[in-house]
């Protein structure tokens, strides 16, 4: 939505807006009592997730979060955590371009 905006803004610089460059607009509005309480479903249930999720990967393997002797489980929450967070905002907002972007970033600083 963000994105869209942004997008909008620049394309329409001086003039009004069409109808059809504002559909989506309409569709946001129409999605946003859906999505809200999705993400709201995601953020009551986030510690559940987390604790099923790390539970069937346990299950698989063991080691799995370890390397050697050194524990990574408390960093593989955090990180999960940060990218269900992420999601569920760009959900919520409904711009998936900013997800792509918050992600890289976060990936890139990583990396770095």
């Amino acid at each position: 939505m963000l994105s869209q905006l942004q997008a909008l803004s620049a394309a329409s610089d001086g003039r009004y807006a069409s109808d059809a460059e504002l559909q989506f607009m309409e569709e946001f509005l129409l999605s946003f009592d859906r999505r809200l309480q999705t993400y709201l479903a995601i953020q009551s249930a986030e510690t559940l997730l987390l604790q099923e999720v790390e539970a069937q990967l346990k299950a698989k393997d063991p080691q799995l979060l370890m390397r050697g002797v050194e524990n990574f489980a408390s960093k593989w929450r955090a990180d999960t955590i940060r990218v269900l967070r992420i999601s569920a905002l760009a959900m919520l907002i409904d711009d998936p371009e900013r997800h792509k972007e918050r992600l890289l970033y976060w990936f890139q600083t990583l990396m770095r």
